[in-house]
């Protein structure tokens, strides 16, 4: 029996489910795959907007991150809200050498208009990022 391909997903979690990393393994496990998850960022939504945005601390992010890749190696990536610059240098660094795509759907603003990315955000994707997306 052939094992389901592994996607790494990092995404926000959404507390309404109707977005971030809730959507994201639903639509993977139904697609087949299995969703290995980091969540990015906390947020403080309803199914309108979003009222605010607490990013994971980047040391905790590298080691979960760190630990989940010692264990498993994806077969593609998929990288939504990401929350801070901080997170950007993580996900490029992990990112150097891995041969699977790469899906960059970057989440810079909620449907009801809140902006989930500033300046020193986008900079980064765009920089340090990007480069490595199959996909965006």
């Amino acid at each position: 029996m052939k094992s389901p391909p592994v996607v790494l997903v990092f995404a926000g979690h959404d507390p309404s489910g109707g977005a971030g990393i809730q959507a994201d393994i639903e639509t993977v496990t139904a697609l087949g795959g299995r969703a290995l998850t980091l969540v990015t960022a906390l947020t403080a939504q309803d199914s309108r907007n979003v009222q605010a945005v607490w990013p994971t601390a980047g040391a905790a992010f590298s080691v979960q991150l760190d630990t989940l890749l010692s264990d498993i190696s994806p077969t593609a990536v998929k990288i939504g809200l990401i929350g801070s610059a901080d997170l950007v240098d993580v996900l490029a660094e992990r990112l150097t050498g891995f041969a699977g795509p790469v899906v960059v759907d970057p989440v810079l603003a909620a449907g009801g208009g809140f902006q989930l990315a500033h300046d020193d955000l986008l900079a980064a994707i765009r920089e340090r990022l990007l480069p490595h997306a199959t996909l965006i």
